[in-house]
C-alpha cells in the first residue's frame, strides 16, 4: 500500500481554490475519504479559536514573536470539529487529513504545526499561498517523533481502496 495520499486533480484544485479565497486570512479544515490516504471531500472550518480565546493565544505566544499575530496558526473549535466529524461519519467516511494554508511560509510544517497535529494517523496537508499565482501543496505524515514528506498522488481513489 502506498504511503502517500490520493486526491483527484479536481479536488486538489478545489483545495487550492479554498486557500486562495481565504486570503488574506488562513484556510484550515478536514479532508475525508473512505479509507486512510484516500481524499474525497473537503470540509473547511470556519471558527478559529485563535481569534477568540486568550488561553489559546497564550499557547501560541510560547512559540515566540512570529505567533503573536492572531492570523497565524489555527485551533479548531471543538464544537465545530465534532459537528463536522459527525457529518463525515454519517456518510460512512473518515477523516484522512487536516489541511491548512501558509500565507507567508513555504509548504512545510512549522514547529507549532508539528506540536499541535493531533493524530499520527492523519496526513497533514499544507498549501502555501505565499505566491497565490503559484501555490505549493505538500503532504506530511508523522512517523515517530518526526514528520516526513509523503507523496501526493493526483488520482482519485479506486473502489479497491474502500
Amino acid at each position: 500500500m502506498s504511503r502517500g495520499m490520493k486526491i483527484s486533480p479536481e479536488l486538489l484544485e478545489a483545495l487550492v481554490g479554498l486557500c486562495r479565497l481565504a486570503l488574506p486570512g488562513k484556510a484550515f479544515g478536514l479532508i475525508s475519504g473512505p479509507a486512510p490516504g484516500c481524499a474525497e471531500e473537503i470540509y473547511p472550518m470556519r471558527k478559529n479559536l485563535r481569534e477568540v480565546s486568550p488561553v489559546v493565544n497564550r499557547l501560541f505566544e510560547a512559540y515566540g514573536e512570529f505567533y503573536r499575530d492572531p492570523d497565524r496558526g489555527f485551533c479548531f473549535d471543538p464544537r465545530e470539529f465534532a459537528e463536522v466529524e459527525g457529518q463525515i461519519r454519517r456518510k460512512d467516511r473518515r477523516v484522512v487529513a487536516v489541511y491548512h494554508s501558509h500565507r507567508v511560509l513555504p509548504a512545510a510544517p512549522t514547529q507549532v504545526d508539528r506540536d499541535l497535529h493531533y493524530s499520527p494517523d492523519l496526513f497533514m496537508v499544507i498549501v502555501s499561498v505565499a505566491d497565490p499565482d503559484a501555490p505549493a501543496v505538500e503532504v506530511f505524515k508523522k512517523e515517530g517523533e518526526s514528520f516526513v514528506r509523503s507523496t501526493l498522488e493526483r488520482e482519485g481513489c479506486s473502489a479497491r481502496a474502500r
